[in-house]
């Protein structure tokens, strides 16, 4: 069985890696900056945000269901894991180094990971799990990600 903390881990990643709409920001791309002021108010280094989001993540994975993990994030963030989808589909991460596709598919899996968890679905839950932490996340794997920032 997948834990709420697992998931929440994950989704915290996702977020994490939707800091990175500084640089199309940045570029000029997104006109709507306001609406990504809590992304814009993490480190821009990556072990530093890794630790900002720490009380965010212990309360996330301490939540009755991934359901409610997620809700925790959205309500911080403003942005929905549906709506990260759709941040990342943009063809504004054309211009930049991270972000874009490889985690729009990313936070697509995960969001349905949550839905299936919520839905008590334990070996869908499972191999979902194991599939995120396999997918490509620009260098290397997810899971990689993820321990990389867990050190």
């Amino acid at each position: 069985m997948i834990a709420v903390g697992q998931i929440a881990e994950l989704i915290c990643v996702a977020y994490h890696e939707a800091r990175n709409i500084r640089e199309p920001i940045r570029l000029g791309k997104v006109s709507d900056r306001s609406r990504y002021a809590a992304l814009l108010g993490l480190s821009t280094q990556a072990q530093a945000a890794w630790r900002e989001l720490s009380g965010l993540r212990t309360a996330a994975g301490k939540a009755s269901s991934a359901d409610m993990a997620a809700e925790i994030f959205a309500r911080r963030f403003r942005l929905t894991l549906a709506e990260l989808v759709e941040l990342f589909q943009q063809p504004f991460w054309e211009d930049v180094p991270t972000g874009g596709p490889v985690w729009a598919k990313i936070v697509l899996r995960l969001w349905e990971l949550v839905g299936i968890h919520a839905l008590g679905d334990d070996p869908g839950s499972a191999e979902l799990y194991r599939d995120l932490l396999e997918m490509p996340a620009e260098s290397g794997r997810l899971g990689d990600r993820l321990k990389s920032l867990q050190s």
